[in-house]
């Protein structure tokens, strides 16, 4: 049998056989073009706030981009940013808005979702103003999201008869955390599910 040669033997355990390192992606020229296209393949993802947008390319420019300093490039992300806002592309007021929908269907609640939004770089008076106008059109919106979390987590009246004075508290305590006032948690746990708005 033929002996291997210590070449042969490079390929077990060595760079070809699994150890092999990732190939370095080439950077890219930090330009008003590259950095256009690297926020449209980030919006075509996901809605964004300016403020979000801004520290995505910031973090584009430190991983790919030459040179690797964002604040070079910072009026360069500026003016895009402004440029896209201008043409609604990105709007604050419509993520918060869209965010309250669909985190409301879950069974969010105000003080959740202003979290998140914060999170996702939305500014305060924005999310004050969304809150607010969603009050106005409905006084009941953070009661039915408590009943659709209850719901969704099978809680109070949800649970077989027998679980549920034993399970109250703890029922109570998981709608407290998910940022629930003590009165909206107690309706929400209610029989039925019924209004008792009253």
């Amino acid at each position: 049998m033929p002996r291997r040669s210590d070449s042969d033997s490079g390929s077990e355990g060595g760079a070809e056989s699994g150890g092999r390192k990732p190939k370095q992606r080439a950077r890219i020229a930090v330009s008003l073009s590259s950095l256009g296209e690297a926020a449209l393949s980030y919006l075509n993802r996901r809605d964004a706030s300016r403020d979000k947008l801004v520290k995505h390319l910031e973090q584009w420019i430190r991983r790919r981009g030459t040179p690797e300093d964002p604040r070079e490039a910072r009026p360069l992300i500026q003016e895009l940013a402004s440029r896209y806002q201008a043409s609604g592309l990105i709007n604050d007021d419509r993520l918060a808005k869209n965010a309250l929908d669909s985190l409301r269907s879950k069974g969010a609640s105000s003080r959740a979702i202003a979290y998140k939004l914060r999170a996702r770089g939305v500014d305060a008076s924005v999310i004050d103003s969304t809150l607010a106008s969603e009050k106005k059109e409905s006084r009941s919106a953070e009661l039915d999201a408590a009943r659709a979390l209850v719901k969704k987590k099978r809680m109070g009246s949800l649970r077989p008869e027998a679980e549920r004075a034993a399970n109250h508290r703890r029922d109570l305590a998981a709608l407290a955390r998910a940022g629930f006032d003590f009165d909206t948690a107690r309706r929400a746990l209610g029989a039925s599910g019924a209004d008792d708005e009253s």
